[in-house]
């Protein structure tokens, strides 16, 4: 059976390259779906469905509209939250709150239950002093650190 094997570039050939190929020469032909025949005809069926099929050039307006209309929308809504997010009120905490608090039960669960932060912040009192005054072995700042014996 050594022998036997079918090379990985027949097969790439085979169920990907030929069937693209036909995809794009399929609707160059004209073809009345029941025998084999067909005829070339080119790009008139691109010209016929473009100029000549007012439901389909009303299906791209459509999806164009649709399409800018809710992009722009989620962009700014998204960058309206941001905003709110940022600010420091009781609204943006109720905010933070409904919104990430989820998130935060997802990401570590527990975390809610053992009063915790989902991340841990390192000591004010570290933050300006030298790398050899820091505790070693602790966690500041996400990396751990430790001594080279």
């Amino acid at each position: 059976m050594r022998g036997k094997a079918v090379p990985t570039p027949a097969l790439y050939l085979l169920f990907f390259v030929y069937p693209v190929i036909q995809t794009v020469q399929y609707p160059l032909t004209e073809r009345d779906g029941y025998s084999a025949e067909y005829t070339d005809v080119g790009l008139r069926n691109f010209t016929r469905l473009a100029t000549g099929d007012d439901t389909f050039t009303s299906a791209v307006g459509n999806n164009l509209a649709l399409t800018v209309t809710v992009d722009l929308a989620q962009t700014a809504l998204g960058r309206l939250l941001a905003r709110w997010l940022i600010r420091t009120t009781r609204a943006s905490t109720l905010l933070r709150a409904v919104r990430l608090d989820p998130l935060q039960s997802v990401v570590r669960p527990g975390a809610r239950s053992r009063g915790r932060s989902a991340v841990r912040q390192s000591p004010r009192s570290t933050a300006g002093a030298p790398p050899e005054s820091l505790p070693v072995g602790r966690l500041h700042a996400g990396i751990t650190t430790s001594t080279a014996s």
